[in-house]
């Protein structure tokens, strides 16, 4: 449970959500979860206090109000410092820490950890870092990299027609992340010696097709006390054939400090969207020596790079890509594998933290406020949600007799199909008017991959999410001319609509449906959902 209150009450202490819907024993009244442990987030016991939600008076109340809400498990000290005290106190009764002791040692036994040999003894150092493990590790970070822009084919660097006997391209290597290690992990990471072995100049380095003439940072990430060395960095790209910076943000572990607006991380929030210190600067600089420019974004968060956007012929955003993320970044670059990701977030211009309090919880638009997320956002973004290019382009249409999708479903198949498809983590399939069959053509000239996003927009509808995204696959390996047919199926709770006091419904009505992806395209269909009214889920009073 974490550290957030629903209607005043904090989520640990909310005994209608944790011990009534979590804990009901099917899906079609809850999330099935049964007798199952709840564990709170680090601290969020101690945050019932008075310095936080206010919602407890003292440390045994806290306990009570946790054990009785739900929370059987207290990360943080609360439980272990207070529960004596609340029981001889009268707040709590023997039984409520028995119940909790129960649930947890319940899932200790069954994941095994109580037996004297448990499933994982013989476990040993072999298993770690594995060749499997690496080639996982490779292909997530490839998999997840979203190709932002790409005016004139400017990537891959290395392209089909190239000799081999060629020359080796002579590449600058420059940006205050041109060298990162730890940097590409994020944070929450535990010991990891690889990622010293794999940043993005070693990966570079390591390739034969390429000869790194320079590798510089040119400017520090965030701090602008220290000026950049912008002549040293055109130096540098004037004796390439093309200039590879990383830019980006930072997300370091066990960083105390603040460091400007470049921190991303649990416990800072940005105070703007733009490239932190003097990146934009480096960039502007390296790009008026008309070298070829490629720009890798390191990061989380969106940014509103918009200069680089708007100059710089190539960008690839490759988040922070892991522990073998130099040489996953350089396998794209270089065209080994064409990026295939698509944007989880809305990318917002940079004017957007000035229209909008970050205290603001509203969803939707109001009093002049922009709308966040894909689902309410109305103005233009930078880049929208589910945005990704690829070394290649792609058409979508529908794989049905005329080519048109047209779809009717009933509010009674809709809320018998909702409790399945929880159960079976959504692979239920069985609801067959929720299968949308989409083919997929790569029309371009190289192979790749591609993920196909299907979206609906309910129509005729006050308040509805602009857009709500149903369903996605991937598909793999599409050679040139090569034609896949898939079936996506719509989530089932995708299509409820929630009015404003919680409750949830089916409910007839008309959608839009595409399928497919930008900046492609779509393949446009149409849903019909009939029937009375069906109410799958009810707000329940968090006391």
């Amino acid at each position: 449970c974490s550290y957030n209150a629903v209607n005043g009450t904090p989520s640990c202490a909310n005994t209608a959500f944790n011990n009534v819907v979590l804990r009901a024993t099917d899906f079609t009244t809850g999330f099935g979860m049964g007798n199952g442990m709840i564990v709170s987030d680090c601290g969020a016991i101690a945050g019932f206090l008075p310095f936080k939600h206010n919602y407890s008076q003292d440390a045994p109340t806290a306990v009570r109000d946790g054990l009785r809400g739900g929370a059987d498990l207290n990360c943080g000290s609360m439980y272990e410092s207070s529960t004596s005290a609340a029981l001889s106190g009268g707040l709590i009764e023997q039984v409520d820490i028995d119940r909790a002791v129960r649930r947890v040692l319940t899932q200790v036994m069954q994941v095994g950890q109580a037996e004297r040999s448990p499933p994982w003894a013989d476990v040993g150092s072999d298993a770690i870092d594995t060749a499997a493990a690496r080639a996982l590790a490779l292909d997530a970070a490839r998999q997840g990299m979203v190709l932002l822009k790409n005016d004139n084919d400017t990537l891959p660097l290395v392209k089909p027609s190239r000799p081999h006997n060629a020359p080796a391209l002579k590449v600058a290597v420059l940006g205050p992340h041109f060298n990162s290690s730890t940097e590409l992990l994020a944070n929450y990471y535990g010991e990891n010696v690889l990622v010293s072995t794999s940043t993005p100049l070693l990966g570079l380095q390591r390739r034969p097709e390429l000869t790194v003439v320079a590798a510089l940072a040119g400017c520090d990430l965030v701090n602008v006390s220290k000026l950049p060395d912008l002549d040293a960095a055109a130096a540098a790209a004037r004796s390439a054939d093309v200039a590879i910076l990383f830019m980006g943000l930072h997300s370091a572990q066990g960083v105390q400090q603040n460091n400007g607006p470049g921190m991303e991380r649990e416990g800072y929030d940005r105070t703007n969207l733009t490239l932190p210190g003097y990146q934009e600067a480096l960039v502007q600089a390296v790009h008026a020596t008309g070298v070829p420019t490629v720009v890798v974004l390191i990061n989380s968060g969106g940014l509103a790079a918009e200069w680089v956007y708007t100059h710089v012929p190539a960008v690839l955003e490759a988040y922070y890509p892991g522990e073998l993320g130099g040489d996953a970044i350089a396998s794209v670059l270089l065209g080994d594998a064409s990026p295939s990701g698509r944007l989880t977030n809305t990318v917002y211009p940079a004017e957007f933290v000035a229209l909008r309090n970050i205290t603001d919880m509203a969803l939707r638009a109001h009093d002049g406020v922009p709308g966040v997320t894909y689902r309410f956002y109305d103005d233009t973004p930078l880049f929208p949600f589910g945005y990704g290019r690829h070394y290649t382009t792609f058409a979508f249409a529908w794989k049905t007799d005329k080519g048109v999708l047209a779809r009717t479903v009933s509010t009674a198949d809709l809320a018998a199909a909702l409790p399945r498809w929880l159960a079976q983590g959504g692979k239920d399939t069985t609801l067959t008017s929720l299968a949308l069959p989409v083919e997929i053509t790569n029309t371009g000239r190289g192979i790749s991959d591609v993920v196909v996003l299907c979206f609906a927009q309910r129509l005729n509808t006050t308040n509805a999410p602009r857009t709500q995204l149903v369903g996605f696959e991937r598909v793999q390996s599409l050679r040139p001319g090569q034609k896949a047919t898939i079936d996506v199926h719509i989530m089932p709770s995708a299509l409820t609509v929630v009015d404003d006091e919680g409750t949830e419904t089916f409910s007839q009505g008309q959608y839009n449906i595409q399928c497919g992806g930008e900046p492609d395209g779509f393949a446009n269909g149409a849903l019909s959902i009939t029937g009375g009214t069906k109410v799958t889920f009810t707000l329940p009073s968090s006391q």
